[in-house]
């Protein structure tokens, strides 16, 4: 095990990073550990270049008051595997975020003014791959975060159904399943509409290729000529896989309603926020920091 303490600009608001998780955690993926029914810690598996390892995150609690940070424990295949799992770990909590700059800005907006002196250093939740975050936009389209998580579950159990574990230190946890092995199960664990199911044939097939490109952040503009796959589906691979600063959720369904619960408090003293297209214009204010301002209204819901 190799345990190194990550520097963060900013505050880190780590129990928001693990609350996000326990919602979503898979079993056999990914899990949060706790102490006292407190969240403190997230692990993972991922691939890396020799195989799968383990990144667990938490916040360094030994740095001191006005230090903040995040304690990384690697569970790594070999040694030079490190490098790249810390990479992982840094997207996987938004860890490189100028996090002054961009509450700064934020704060310019009064809606947001707020929110961020309620609760500072939010940061994007990211995800390890594209297949995931792309699995978990179109399961999760129109439905609870929980029916989204059923899916997923279920194609986890399909894809290691009759296979050895293939497990990564004590964890007993495997990276989230490839784009191979979750079109080669899809009529095991997929269950929704058709056009739905096609639209999720058709993208895995595509990520079960190699990128044109080479380069994996092209993997949205491919993933946009697929019919079904809509600008919602773009922006939140774009938001989760990639960590962008300044994607447009105002089409997210959760989010119009926390917008509107936030604004339509009797002592709430800005703007009312009561349709898609007054979400929109909100969050076009927060631009270049969209992405955070969505986090902001999520967390306040």
């Amino acid at each position: 095990m190799t345990t190194v303490r990550i520097r963060t600009r900013g505050a880190l608001d780590s129990a928001g990073l693990l609350t996000w998780s326990v919602r979503r955690q898979l079993p056999g993926v990914d899990r949060v550990d706790d102490l006292d029914g407190v969240p403190r810690a997230y692990t993972v598996a991922v691939d890396l270049p020799h195989g799968p390892g383990t990144v667990t995150l938490a916040a360094d609690e030994g740095a001191g008051p006005g230090t903040p940070g995040a304690r990384v424990d690697l569970d790594l295949p070999r040694p030079e595997d490190e490098g790249p799992a810390l990479d992982a770990a840094r997207r996987l909590w938004d860890l490189d975020a100028d996090l002054p700059v961009i509450e700064s800005h934020l704060s310019t907006v009064p809606e947001f003014a707020d929110l961020v002196r309620g609760r500072p250093g939010v940061r994007i939740p990211g995800i390890p791959t594209v297949t995931e975050a792309l699995l978990r936009a179109i399961t999760g389209q129109q439905v609870s975060v929980e029916s989204g998580r059923t899916q997923l579950v279920r194609l986890v159990e399909a894809v290691r159904a009759g296979t050895a574990p293939n497990a990564t230190g004590a964890c007993d946890l495997a990276p989230f399943p490839t784009a191979a092995e979750a079109l080669r199960a899809l009529d095991t664990w997929y269950r929704g509409p058709r056009a739905r199911k096609q639209t999720l044939a058709d993208a895995l097939e595509l990520l079960s290729t190699p990128s044109p490109s080479g380069d994996s952040a092209t993997r949205p503009e491919e993933l946009a000529q697929i019919r079904g796959i809509g600008p919602w589906t773009l922006a939140y691979i774009r938001l989760r896989a990639f960590g962008d600063p300044d994607v447009d959720l105002s089409g997210d369904a959760a989010l119009l309603t926390s917008a509107r619960r936030l604004t339509s408090a009797p002592t709430w003293p800005h703007r009312r926020v009561t349709s898609r297209t007054e979400l929109a214009a909100l969050l076009d204010d927060a631009r270049p920091y969209r992405s955070y301002a969505a986090l902001h209204l999520w967390a306040a819901d």
